[in-house]
């Protein structure tokens, strides 16, 4: 899988899933969710030292929301992003991404 390598980017696409999760008074947590930062071309490291977020290698979903627009997840396509979930799961594309049928849910 080609990804792409801008740190500036990639700094700004971690730095928004840990807002759009952690926003005031909205934590997942509380609804018994928990949450897995599953991007590839984050610097782990980084991303827990700056964060506090720990990107796990790979998903086992029963949900996904595709948060950030990547190329190599465009390039992946739907089934391969699929293929990371659970048997039965819902999938979120929050960007666009994806052609609308081929997804669960949207803005």
């Amino acid at each position: 899988m080609q990804v792409e390598r801008n740190p500036e980017a990639l700094a700004l696409d971690i730095r928004k899933a840990f807002l759009d999760f952690h926003a005031p008074g909205v934590e997942l947590g509380d609804y018994n969710v928990a949450v897995d930062v599953f991007d590839p071309p984050v610097n782990k490291a980084e991303a827990e030292a700056e964060y506090g977020i720990r990107p796990v290698a790979q998903l086992g979903a029963g949900a996904m929301i595709l948060a950030v627009a990547h190329r190599a997840f465009r390039e992946l396509g739907v089934d391969g992003i699929r293929a990371w979930g659970k048997p039965e799961h819902v999938f979120y594309d929050l960007k666009y991404l994806l052609p609308k049928e081929s997804v669960d849910l949207r803005l």
